[in-house]
């Protein structure tokens, strides 16, 4: 597995203790722990929306002995998993626009695939995109791969 960025492990750690807090003063502990019932939230604040069948098994991950607490550690051995799994769902869906197999595609291919497909963004979005992806040379290609980093990152 792919490490953490000293960025994403900054986040994590952010989101990880106000998170904490709150759910420590709810239940009247000091113990630097979540909830597991408050994972879902978490995972959303992470830029993360799993699915309620993949809920089980993250449950699982975050709170192995079914304490009802999950301790920063196992969070982030979990939490890093997904930043990888979502980093990998990306590339391969630039891959499939990837004409030549060389790890980049087309600003007008990009713009194509995010005004029109799926979640559907406006232009002033995807401009945006486009200069967070860095676009290299001057052909106008955006390596996928380094995009599908910055973008898993948040």
């Amino acid at each position: 597995m792919t490490e953490m960025s000293a960025d994403e492990q900054t986040e994590l750690r952010e989101i990880w203790q106000l998170f904490s807090e709150l759910s420590c003063r709810a239940r009247q502990v000091n113990d630097d722990t979540i909830a597991t019932a408050e994972l879902p939230t978490l995972l959303k604040a992470l830029g993360q929306h799993p699915s309620d069948q993949d809920l089980p098994a993250l449950y699982q991950q975050a709170d192995p002995t079914s304490c009802g607490v999950i301790y920063f550690q196992n969070f982030q051995a979990m939490a890093g998993g997904l930043i990888q799994n979502r980093e990998q769902e990306i590339t391969e869906a630039f891959r499939v626009f990837d004409k030549e197999g060389k790890g980049k595609c087309h600003t007008s291919e990009f713009r194509h695939v995010m005004t029109n497909l799926g979640e559907k963004f406006h232009n002033d979005e995807v401009d945006e995109m486009i200069r967070e992806a860095g676009v290299k040379g001057q052909d106008g290609h955006i390596n996928y791969e380094e995009f599908a980093k910055k973008l898993s990152a948040t």
